[in-house]
């Protein structure tokens, strides 16, 4: 449970999961599981109509090699500061 706890930690503060990997001694995967899992368990899915302001930051993270590369996308609302939605893919 620490394990999780400092992967999302170091993933708020803006390390890239594969680094996040390493530091713990984990797959990246995992740690994208981690997040994923406590995203849907306990981020609120408030009416989004209230938001005046959203940021978006995109971030790379390279697998093995630099030709193979996942994009990861986060939106937060810009006043409150809290995580609407990521998206990691292409």
């Amino acid at each position: 449970m620490k394990d999780k706890i400092l992967a999302l930690v170091l993933y708020l503060s803006g390390l890239s999961m594969t680094m996040i990997g390493k530091i713990i001694g984990v797959s990246t995967q995992s740690v994208m599981r981690w997040i994923k899992m406590f995203y849907d368990k306990f981020v609120e899915n408030e009416s989004q109509a209230n938001i005046e302001e959203i940021e978006v930051d995109e971030m790379v993270s390279y697998i093995n090699k630099k030709k193979d590369h996942i994009w990861i996308w986060k939106a937060i609302d810009h006043n409150t500061r809290k995580l609407i939605g990521w998206q990691c893919g292409d």
